[in-house]
C-alpha cells in the first residue's frame, strides 16, 4: 500500500509541467556569470579624479557636480565602463580626450543602466591607444541625495525649537557612484582631488584631506569654495563629505589632551556638546599612538577627524581622514554614560582606528574578500 501511494505521488509530480523548459534551465546563468554582470572590466583603470560638488543642505531636491577622471587603457578599445547611480548626465556634458590631443573629443554616445548594475558605458569614435593617458570629463551632472543614508544625504538635528541641517555621506560599499561617476570597486584605487562649494551659512566643510593652500578652482556665485589637498591612492568607498555647523575639540587646545598624537586630531559634534567629545579626543589619540607601535607603520594621512552626526546607517565608518559616527557611538557624558556604554564607545573608536591600516591601506580586491577588511 505504501509503495502504491509513493508511486502515485511520484507520478503526479512528474505530470506537473516544469516552470521553464529544460533547455532554459540548463542554459540559465550560473552564480559566477550573474556576479560577472556586476563587475567592471579591467580594460581601463583610473589613476586620478578631480571632483567638484555643489552641496547645499537647504536644497534637498538635488545636488550638482563635475568630474575629470584620468584613465589608462590596458587594451586598444573604444569603450569605457564605469559606474553612476541616480544621476542625470547629458551627452553635451561628456568629453573624452587623450593627453596628446586634448582638443579632440572622442566621445560618441553613452548609456546609463537603469538596473542595479549601475553601469555607465561610454562609446568612443575611435580606439584609445594602450597605456596612453586619457581623461573622461563630465562637465556637469545632477545627483540625488540618498533617502536611506547610503550615498550623500541630508541629516537634521534640533536644538531647542530650532531644526538644523547638515550634509554627510556613507559611500561603503557601493555608493560612491551615487556621489560622482567612478570606478566603484575597492581595487580601483586612485588619487582624489575634491572641491566642495557650500553656502556661506555652513561654516564647517570637511573631507578626507586638509584645505589646500594653493587654490586651483574658480569661484561659484552664491557659494564658498573649499578646496582640499590630493589624497593618497585610495578606494572610492573611503571618501567622505561633511557640510555643517558642527563645532569641535582638538589636540591643538592647551590642556591634558594637547598633542597626545602627532597629527592634527579633531572631534566634531553639535554645538554646545563639546564636553561629551573629550573622551573620544583623549582615547582616540592614545589608541592611535599604540596602533602605530603595534603595526610599526605610521598613519599616512595628515589629519584625522571624527564627526558625530545625528543620522547614520552604521555605527561608524572608517573614511580615511574623516571618520563618521553615530552620536551614541562617539560621545560620552561623564556621570551619565554607563561604564559598559563607555567601553563600547572605546571599542568602536579602536575598530575605526584599526581600519586606517586594515581596509584603508590594505584593501580587498573586491567585496567578495571583505574578511580582509
Amino acid at each position: 500500500m505504501y509503495l502504491l501511494t509513493l508511486l502515485t505521488v511520484i507520478g503526479a509530480a512528474c505530470a506537473v509541467p516544469l516552470a521553464a523548459p529544460l533547455t532554459e534551465l540548463l542554459s540559465a546563468p550560473t552564480e559566477q556569470e550573474r556576479a560577472a554582470a556586476y563587475v567592471l572590466p579591467r580594460d581601463t583603470i583610473p589613476t586620478f579624479y578631480d571632483v567638484r560638488l555643489i552641496l547645499d543642505p537647504d536644497n534637498e531636491a538635488y545636488f550638482t557636480g563635475a568630474a575629470d577622471i584620468r584613465i589608462l587603457p590596458f587594451i586598444n578599445t573604444n569603450h569605457i565602463v564605469l559606474h553612476a547611480m541616480e544621476m542625470v548626465i547629458n551627452a553635451a556634458d561628456i568629453e573624452v580626450f587623450s593627453e596628446r590631443a586634448p582638443t579632440v573629443n572622442l566621445y560618441q554616445s553613452h548609456t546609463l543602466a537603469t538596473d542595479d548594475t549601475h553601469l555607465f558605458r561610454i562609446n568612443l569614435n575611435q580606439n584609445m591607444t594602450i597605456l596612453q593617458p586619457h581623461t573622461i570629463r563630465i562637465k556637469h551632472y545632477v545627483g540625488q541625495y540618498a533617502l536611506n543614508m547610503f550615498g550623500v544625504y541630508v541629516s537634521t538635528y534640533t536644538t531647542g525649537s530650532t531644526t538644523y541641517k547638515l550634509i554627510t555621506s556613507q559611500l561603503q560599499p557601493t555608493f560612491a557612484r551615487r556621489a560622482f561617476p567612478c570606478y566603484d570597486e575597492p581595487s580601483f584605487k586612485a588619487i582624489f582631488r575634491t572641491t566642495i562649494y557650500a553656502p556661506q551659512a555652513y561654516k564647517v566643510v570637511r573631507s578626507n584631506m586638509p584645505i589646500r593652500a594653493n587654490e586651483l578652482k574658480p569661484a561659484v556665485d552664491g557659494y564658498v569654495k573649499h578646496e582640499f589637498d590630493d589624497t593618497l591612492s585610495m578606494s572610492t568607498y573611503l571618501l567622505a563629505y561633511l557640510v555643517s555647523n558642527l563645532d569641535y575639540v582638538d589636540n591643538a587646545m592647551e590642556g591634558p589632551y594637547k598633542d597626545i598624537y602627532r597629527v592634527p586630531f579633531r572631534v566634531y559634534s553639535r554645538p554646545d556638546t563639546q564636553n561629551t567629545a573629550m573622551f573620544a579626543l583623549e582615547f582616540g589619540q592614545k589608541n592611535m599612538v599604540e596602533l602605530e607601535k603595534y603595526t610599526e607603520f605610521e598613519y599616512e594621512f595628515p589629519k584625522l577627524d571624527k564627526a558625530a552626526v545625528p543620522d547614520f546607517a552604521a555605527g561608524a565608518m572608517e573614511n580615511w581622514g574623516l571618520v563618521i559616527y553615530r552620536e551614541v557611538a562617539l560621545l560620552v557624558t561623564e556621570g551619565v554614560t554607563t561604564t559598559a556604554t563607555k567601553q563600547n564607545v572605546g571599542r568602536i573608536i579602536c575598530h575605526e582606528n584599526v581600519h586606517q591600516w586594515f581596509g584603508n591601506e590594505v584593501s580587498p580586491l573586491s567585496w567578495t574578500y571583505t574578511w580582509l577588511n
